[in-house]
């Protein structure tokens, strides 16, 4: 049996609970990521009064976590093509659950963007690990659920996070919100040493010791029939030198593109909306109800996805949801200014944001071979995170050389919807679409 027969039986193999307890840590460490990314965002208003930040340098603030995200998806994720998936699941975990616990100790605007730099290389380098990981576990039927159920366990920490922040920032400071995140990381440390396998995809590239039983106990828990003798190894180009050859120069590039300009997007809304709303003359508290709300929004729009998209065009569904996100994004700038209107609007951006990012996140996977998926993802994912970084401060700047808030909501939601445009031809590599068993 070849590499690719068992890969082939293995996607088709049933999805019994030793895989689904795979998603479903994906999916905690998933809402981790979004709690701990987004926490600066739901204390903002508070640190902005506690340290009279203007709204330049709040966007920096702002931005300091996503600039680690970019470096931890394109320098180290890559790594978890070469060491492995879990190893990097530890090591992001660590350095999130650090970061955090600094950030809620720091004393001045410069600890503070430090700190957060490095919650979001923690952050970054788990991101494209957990959607390979979902990918490489979850079978072919239930794939895009379990993508799904991945994705929006980002909008999950948000709607715990601002919940969380509106009942705390009542009663406690700021800083209690990354603490809670450093709990957080600290919990999930055990959970991942203890219960997450190495994956089937990744072993098979690999000539290691006790090989063919790592891939044996896979199979047996997985409910599969073992096998008597490993099959060859799958040799590949690892890395960044996998991504750019002939036949995945073009893919890689253009879903590049598509995400880095709809990333800045997303992240300028999710980092500027609580303060948007703060500055209209909503309460900090009042603003983190309106982000949480978003939040649950996205859930269901994360559920729609995974719920609808089996046996579709999962790529032309990931770019109409990526227009529908652009006009949506542009209709919160022109909400009135109350939280009757404020609320339906954040729910509307919520929706149409986490279902854009969740099939987006889906269709990457299919488009890069085993040996370079968490490269592959890594850059796709960080080209997005240095758009992102650089976004909220664009709009901090926009803002403060007076554009109004309906212009830049606009700006920014004509960038999704021109990623959406370019998305709509595209089209995974040949090699790479799977074939049934014979």
């Amino acid at each position: 049996m070849t590499a690719e027969d068992l890969k082939r039986r293995f996607d088709e193999g049933p999805m019994n609970p030793f895989r689904i307890r795979v998603v479903i840590l994906m999916l905690l460490i998933s809402a981790l990521d979004g709690y701990d990314a987004l926490s600066i965002s739901f204390a903002a208003p508070a640190i902005s009064r506690s340290w009279a930040l203007g709204k330049a340098a709040l966007g920096v603030v702002l931005s300091s976590s996503l600039a680690g995200m970019a470096v931890g998806s394109l320098l180290i994720a890559p790594f978890a093509d070469i060491l492995g998936r879990k190893k990097m699941a530890l090591f992001g975990l660590v350095l999130t659950a650090l970061g955090s616990l600094l950030s809620g100790l720091a004393h001045s605007v410069a600890e503070l963007l430090l700190w957060r730099f490095l919650t979001g290389v923690g952050i970054g380098a788990c991101a494209a690990m957990i959607m390979t990981v979902t990918a490489e576990f979850a079978n072919t039927r239930f794939r895009p659920m379990a993508m799904a159920l991945m994705a929006i366990g980002y909008p999950i920490g948000g709607l715990v996070g601002g919940l969380f922040a509106s009942a705390m920032l009542v009663h406690f400071s700021w800083r209690s919100v990354f603490l809670a995140g450093c709990v957080g990381g600290i919990g999930m440390i055990p959970m991942v040493a203890l219960l997450l396998p190495e994956s089937l995809a990744f072993l098979l590239g690999r000539d290691q010791r006790r090989r063919l039983a790592h891939i044996n106990s896979i199979l047996s828990r997985s409910g599969l029939a073992r096998i008597d003798a490993p099959p060859p190894v799958v040799r590949g180009q690892r890395g960044y030198a996998g991504l750019f050859d002939r036949v995945q120069r073009a893919v890689t590039i253009r879903l590049a593109i598509v995400s880095a300009i709809n990333t800045a997007a997303a992240y300028f809304t999710l980092s500027w909306l609580p303060q948007i709303v703060h500055f209209a003359g909503i309460s900090p508290s009042g603003a983190s109800l309106i982000a949480a709300v978003a939040s649950l929004a996205g859930i269901v729009g994360g559920l729609c996805f995974g719920l609808f998209a089996r046996g579709r065009r999962q790529t032309r569904i990931a770019a109409l949801l990526l227009i529908a996100d652009g006009v949506a994004i542009a209709v919160f700038g022109v909400a009135p200014a109350s939280m009757t209107m404020l609320i339906p609007a954040g729910a509307l951006c919520g929706f149409f944001l986490y279902a854009a990012a969740t099939a987006f996140y889906a269709i990457l996977p299919q488009n890069f071979p085993d040996s370079s998926r968490s490269a592959g993802i890594g850059f796709v994912i960080g080209c997005g995170r240095v758009t992102s970084a650089v976004a909220p401060t664009l709009a901090g700047w926009l803002l403060a050389v007076n554009l109004n808030v309906a212009q830049v909501f606009a700006l920014f939601g004509a960038g999704a919807i021109i990623a959406g445009l370019i998305l709509i031809t595209h089209h995974a590599p040949e090699s790479l679409v799977p074939r049934p068993l014979d």
